[in-house]
């Protein structure tokens, strides 16, 4: 495959020792644009971000990219450069990287963001980016037996003390009135992502024939504060994935689940409640089928659906932990999304 000929017109001053200043680059130019490296060293750090992409002139590119993210870019700029690349006959990629996805006005953007909203976006596409993470394997992934009781796990926030509970309801209904009047980003729901979580877990655990390993928190990660605490909070995380064959897969704050990414990363089922989630290379992969799959709406019959779903599938064969993390290989790490990237982008030009 020809690599995907990007435009990015007049380049950014970039400091790549500072890591802040480096990740607010598009991914694409981290890969290509890198001092520190040579070129034997690029393709093995960056792989596809160095091999599937080549920044050209606007006469020669099919695509322009946004060379910073969207949140470090003004909102001027992202005008300028992007009808500056309708001049030249192209559509701009455009990164986005917080919790909340950016309204986009540009017919010619296409959009990546972790957490797109289905529908949400009247302009241009959108397309969902996965988490991205350093391999946490180790070089072992552990199996998981073809057990009668489908196992769970969740590690993570799920209920929340009334301040916290009060402010986090003050900021979604700021959110979402400032909307009303100058709409910047996709609101949240102002129900919140923790009651719906709470829900899940309470109907998990109080279903008979379901194995719930839950570690339930009441802040994210634990409220880890130093190094230390991180560190401590994410092998308990990983711990906790690597019990069971299935992780519960909820939104956050943004409407995404990094859970999803890494369960699959450890070969664990994702039990996914969809939120109206736009998911990664969705054109490529069937996730109903990858997952054990419930729309929001669904969530009080979330334990008979897994025990029925568990009950229909051959795990060793076609949800195995090799099989899952096959998937991840291929098209949510850093390596297998970019490389695929390239046809998606290019049928959308």
């Amino acid at each position: 495959m020809e690599p995907l000929r990007i435009w990015a017109g007049d380049l950014p001053v970039v400091n790549f020792d500072d890591t802040r200043d480096r990740l607010s680059l598009a991914p694409m130019l981290k890969g290509l644009l890198d001092p520190r490296v040579d070129e034997a060293e690029r393709v093995q750090r960056y792989g596809s971000l160095a091999t599937s992409y080549r920044l050209v002139g606007h006469d020669e590119a099919e695509i322009a990219v946004l060379p910073r993210v969207r949140e470090a870019t003004s909102t001027e700029e992202v005008r300028n450069r992007v009808r500056e690349a309708e001049r030249y006959g192209l559509r701009t990629l455009v990164f986005g990287g917080t919790d909340f996805e950016p309204i986009n006005p540009f017919d010619s953007v296409i959009q990546l963001h972790p957490g797109p909203t289905r529908g949400a976006q009247r302009h241009g596409d959108v397309l969902a980016l996965p988490f991205f993470f350093t391999d946490r394997t180790l070089g072992t992934l552990e199996p998981f037996d073809s057990e009668e009781v489908p196992s769970v796990a969740f590690c993570g926030q799920g209920h929340a003390s009334a301040l916290q509970a009060a402010k986090s309801l003050a900021l979604r209904v700021l959110t979402k009135s400032r909307n009303l009047t100058d709409p910047k980003v996709v609101a949240p729901p102002i129900r919140g992502h923790v009651r719906l979580r709470h829900s899940a877990l309470t109907n998990l655990a109080a279903t008979e024939g379901v194995r719930a390993n839950f570690v339930i928190r009441d802040q994210y990660r634990a409220g880890a504060s130093s190094q230390e605490e991180r560190e401590r909070t994410q092998s308990e995380f990983d711990s906790n994935l690597c019990s069971s064959t299935y992780a519960l897969c909820i939104r956050g704050t943004g409407n995404f689940s990094a859970r999803f990414s890494e369960a699959l990363h450890f070969g664990r089922i994702p039990l996914f409640i969809d939120t109206r989630c736009v998911l990664p290379h969705e054109n490529l992969v069937d996730w109903q089928k990858v997952c054990v799959w419930l729309d929001e709406k669904e969530v009080l019959e979330i334990g008979p659906r897994l025990i029925t779903a568990h009950q229909s599938r051959q795990i060793e064969d076609t949800h195995s932990a090799e099989t899952m993390r096959g998937i991840w290989e291929q098209y949510l790490s850093s390596d297998g999304y970019f490389r695929h990237l390239v046809p998606t982008v290019r049928s959308l030009i």
